[in-house]
């Protein structure tokens, strides 16, 4: 009886009407779960004290937006068939309270994609960076190549509605991180999903503030091999020295390194076996892109195919997404917010034109980037760039109990005396402008990086107004 109802819940056909509550229905995997079940026939409803776009207008027009803002423990009731709780949700939530109270099952999102994904080939992407960029390539080359797949990305990508899709299809692509599942599950997220193929990018020290110190951050991919199942495929950075180091000792599963293909630069194009031009750039996309297609070989697709389908993936959104290109030059806006991240996509748009100066943006978001004992972990991530400046918000780090920042400490983290420190919007969009000015070149690059706003600054409309001005 209790498999049974456990089929009815996960096992992907529907028998009759179900009823689910989301908690924290606003993120970007939690609204995306929420529309994919509601055409499944599922009754959804959902909850959150907040909410942005694009969620907000997808859940309008899918009918699920909440019919008030906040938590309302009047919600839950007996007959919720199960809860599933977002990351955003605190423990003393009302609404999860009751819940437990009532002995209504609750999930995080990582254990109920786990058992959709159970009867298909689970594929999982982890590693410090690069999990979005290659999990969406993978599902880029399979679809190319006329295979459906289900997946977990972390971002939209073109040709893509939804970041999440579960139809019972033979892959299941999962992005899969460390960070812990939710209030009440602290396992990190990939150790809910039994993977059959992983695939291991690398490791640099990151989140602070669930794994303070380096090797409480090693040990959770330690855990994560552990939990294994014997035979697995483990596809890992061979280039990546924790990577390595990682794989020691882990003999029941089969390792395939990787490393980076060939490639040139020409008219601006990023070039795969010198003849297979890619939407992409950058040394490390180049390394995301052989870890998709050496999974797809396992998987018994044919190289050259894989090439060719490569040359149609345009990347995932804020992923070095080009904000504008003409003339005067490129400007980027990209997700980086971890040191490796920012080190990588700076080096990146150096690399495809060293000819031209670059101007390189970072806003301090994250609890780790505004931490002073982790600040120096950003050490020359901006040495690439000719012209750097950085944002924090005093008022977050205050807000979050933190030890003040200023402009030597974030100097002298950097590496960089000559870094260009900043506290508002306003006065990242005026140095900005002066910097535009100063330099003789004309065509200079730009690179935003951040998992925030800018302080609310709309990043494409204030560069295509720099470009025209300066």
């Amino acid at each position: 009886m209790v498999l049974c109802l456990y089929f009815l819940i996960f096992g992907g056909h529907f028998l009759s009407m179900k009823k689910v509550h989301i908690i924290s229905i606003g993120g970007a995997v939690m609204h995306n779960i929420a529309i994919q079940l509601a055409r499944k026939g599922y009754k959804v409803t959902g909850s959150d004290d907040i909410l942005f776009d694009p969620s907000l207008s997808r859940l309008k027009r899918a009918g699920l937006y909440p019919d008030k803002m906040g938590w309302d423990e009047e919600r839950i009731s007996k007959d919720l068939d199960f809860v599933i709780l977002g990351m955003h949700a605190k423990k003393d939530n009302p609404e999860l309270q009751r819940a437990l109270e009532l002995g209504v099952s609750v999930f995080s999102f990582p254990e109920f994609i786990g058992q959709q994904a159970k009867g298909q080939k689970r594929i999982v992407v982890s590693g410090s960076h690069g999990k979005t960029t290659t999990s969406s390539m993978i599902v880029h080359l399979l679809n190319r190549l006329g295979v459906e797949t289900d997946y977990l990305i972390g971002a939209q990508i073109e040709g893509v509605s939804d970041v999440v899709r579960f139809d019972n299809n033979p892959y299941f692509v999962i992005e899969g991180d460390e960070y812990p599942s939710s209030a009440v599950d602290n396992q990190s997220k990939f150790m809910h999903y039994d993977p059959h193929y992983v695939i291991i990018t690398g490791i640099a020290w990151d989140h602070m503030n669930i794994f303070p110190t380096y090797e409480n951050y090693f040990n959770t991919f330690v855990k994560f091999m552990g939990n294994l199942s014997k035979g697995s495929t483990v596809i890992f950075n061979s280039n990546d020295a924790e990577v390595v180091r990682l794989m020691e000792g882990f003999d029941s599963v089969n390792k395939i390194p990787y490393g980076v293909l060939p490639y040139t630069i020409t008219k601006g194009k990023f070039n795969i076996i010198g003849k297979y031009p890619l939407h992409v750039i950058g040394k490390h996309n180049i390394s995301n892109l052989t870890a998709a297609i050496t999974l797809c070989e396992e998987l018994g697709f044919e190289e050259s195919d894989l090439f060719s389908a490569a040359q149609s993936y345009s990347g995932a959104s804020k992923r070095l997404e080009v904000l504008l290109e003409n003339d005067n030059g490129t400007s980027f806006i990209d997700f980086a917010h971890a040191p490796s991240k920012v080190k990588a996509s700076v080096n990146a748009v150096k690399e495809l034109d060293k000819d031209n100066p670059l101007v390189a943006v970072l806003e301090l978001h994250t609890y780790s980037s505004l931490n002073k004992d982790f600040l120096p972990e950003y050490k020359d991530t901006l040495s690439n760039a000719d012209r750097a400046v950085v944002m924090y918000d005093p008022k977050i780090v205050s807000n979050k109990n933190m030890e003040s920042l200023n402009e030597a400490i974030v100097k002298e983290s950097f590496n960089r005396p000559d870094l260009i420190v900043v506290n508002s919007s306003d006065g990242l969009k005026m140095e900005i402008q002066k910097i535009f000015r100063s330099l003789p070149s004309n065509r200079i690059n730009s690179i935003f990086m951040s998992s925030g706003n800018f302080g609310g600054t709309d990043i494409k409309s204030f560069v295509e107004n720099l470009k025209v001005g300066y």
